[in-house]
């Protein structure tokens, strides 16, 4: 009797044990965004690479991606807009941690194949670029919830961005110069997602 007590309390421990290690780690991860926000990189100089969730260089007149960013292998949340980068280097995908990333109002016109392989994105903002295309490889995506593609001149997607239908949620097409056949195309690939277009042009 008392080897079954001691096998019960055993088992009880080692589940209340298991259960808060699987809690902290669930919460860990979303607890990073509220973490301090750094506005320049000199605030990060004497801080542990480790504990930078989150980087805001907004308006910082810089023409390419500094090369401590790749320091950072917690970041969750980087926004480089208002800037003058016009390329977005292939070690972009070491930051596998990002959850938001906002290069919006710079000089970019292509969009590297590994961009899409940050797995975490939710939420990619690419407004008021000179973006052309989107490659097929977007479809890696697979928990992008919002997707800003505002003042681009993107007009026709690969089918392979059907695939993000059941989690991209929204779709923002304002300012992009398009027929309403280019804007019919694109829904029918998306028939779940809110899509923000202005009205079509005639340019077929």
């Amino acid at each position: 009797m008392l080897y079954v007590k001691k096998k019960i309390y055993f088992s009880l421990f080692f589940l209340i044990f298991f259960s808060a290690n699987i809690y902290s780690q669930n919460n860990d991860s979303s607890s990073l965004l509220y973490k301090k926000i750094y506005f320049s990189l000199e605030e990060t100089k004497n801080c542990n690479p480790e504990d930078i969730c989150s980087l805001n260089l907004r308006k910082q007149k810089l023409t390419e991606f500094p090369e401590e960013i790749f320091n950072f292998k917690n970041l969750m949340v980087l926004n480089l807009s208002k800037n003058k980068i016009k390329v977005i280097p292939a070690k972009i995908k070491e930051l596998s941690n990002l959850v938001e990333l906002d290069l919006s109002s710079n000089k970019i016109e292509n969009l590297p194949v590994e961009l899409f392989s940050l797995y975490n994105l939710k939420k990619l903002i690419l407004n008021r670029n000179d973006i052309k295309t989107l490659p097929a490889e977007i479809a890696n995506l697979k928990n992008l919830e919002i997707l800003d593609l505002w003042g681009t001149q993107v007009v026709e997607f690969p089918k392979e961005v059907s695939q993000l239908n059941s989690t991209l949620k929204i779709l923002d097409l304002r300012v992009v110069y398009m027929s309403e056949k280019q804007q019919d195309n694109i829904q029918k690939l998306l028939p779940d997602v809110k899509i923000y277009f202005s009205k079509g042009c005639n340019c077929d």
